[in-house]
């Protein structure tokens, strides 16, 4: 029996010494190099990888893209509101802020959550 019990030790020491050779802790230290190397190629956080908007995202990320077409949109209203104010006054008249005043207004109350 103790010359299994030694076979068995001198055998875990073995694989002891095997995964703790340079080579093995180099082969294990491989996927975290390559994830840092990727991460720094992206350019960008990880919080622009996704498609709602933020600030300061690239604008060929996915949340640089949704920022985007999130200021075409306000934009858009802004053209359509000063025109459809236009046809009330010239821009700066009474008539006109007061028409300017109440979208804005209509456009919070659909903003806000009732």
């Amino acid at each position: 029996m103790q010359d299994h019990g030694r076979s068995y030790f001198s055998n875990f020491y073995r694989m002891a010494a095997f995964f703790t050779d340079s080579r093995i802790q180099t082969m294990r230290m491989a996927p975290l190099i390559l994830l840092l190397l990727l991460a720094g190629c992206a350019g960008h956080s990880v919080a622009c990888l996704d498609a709602v908007a933020h600030d300061n995202c690239p604008p060929d990320s996915p949340a640089g893209q949704a920022m985007e077409q999130q200021r075409k949109e306000a934009q858009t209203f802004v053209e359509i509101d000063d025109a459809r104010c236009r046809s009330y006054g010239k821009p700066g008249s009474q008539e006109y802020v007061r028409c300017r005043a109440g979208l804005e207004k209509e456009r919070s109350g659909l903003a806000s959550p009732k």
